[in-house]
């Protein structure tokens, strides 16, 4: 039996709410999502089509996780090569 695209929609975003007593995280827009990064939001397009950074889409509506982006954060973090040195004044 095939199921209609809404079907298929509204069936994998159930799979994804939070159970009873939990709140979702506040989902964040494109300008509120690049300003976190310190990017331009053509950059964070272009992360997430990619597939750098996952999104949530609502029709042609598209939202950022913050936990994703503390993820994506994290993945790109890299050893500084820069030694400092404790204040000796």
């Amino acid at each position: 039996m095939h199921r209609t695209h809404r079907e298929r929609s509204s069936h994998s975003c159930q799979d994804s709410l939070p159970s009873a007593g939990e709140h979702p995280a506040s989902l964040l827009t494109s300008q509120q999502a690049a300003s976190i990064l310190g990017i331009t939001e053509r950059t964070l397009r272009t992360y997430a089509k990619r597939g750098a950074i996952p999104v949530v889409r609502f029709g042609t509506t598209i939202r950022f996780d913050p936990r994703d982006l503390q993820e994506f954060i994290d993945r790109c973090k890299r050893p500084s090569p820069i030694t400092l040195s404790p204040n000796t004044t």
